[in-house]
């Protein structure tokens, strides 16, 4: 089966711990378009006293949700990357 998958990476602020809370209840609920494949903060040292949290979400759509991740996550300096996926038949 073909499908989409999105990786979303942007510092973590309380606007997106707010994001985050609304996509898990998004998800619970069952009001989602995609499917939450992987969730991760990696912290990153900036220099000797300040580090920063990168958040990362990988999302899969069986059709394109383009317009609805980019709007979700607009405003927060994001990294988006999309891919379409499709198997390969190895005989």
């Amino acid at each position: 089966m073909n499908y989409f998958e999105y990786t979303v990476e942007v510092e973590v602020t309380d606007d997106i711990e707010k994001k985050t809370k609304q996509l898990f209840d998004m998800i619970k609920d069952g009001r989602n378009p995609f499917y939450l494949q992987k969730f991760t903060d990696n912290k990153i040292d900036e220099d000797e006293n300040k580090t920063k949290t990168i958040r990362t979400f990988i999302l899969t759509s069986s059709s394109n949700i383009n317009h609805i991740i980019l709007h979700y996550f607009s405003g927060n300096c994001a990294k988006f990357h999309c891919f379409y996926k499709t198997h390969v038949m190895m005989f």
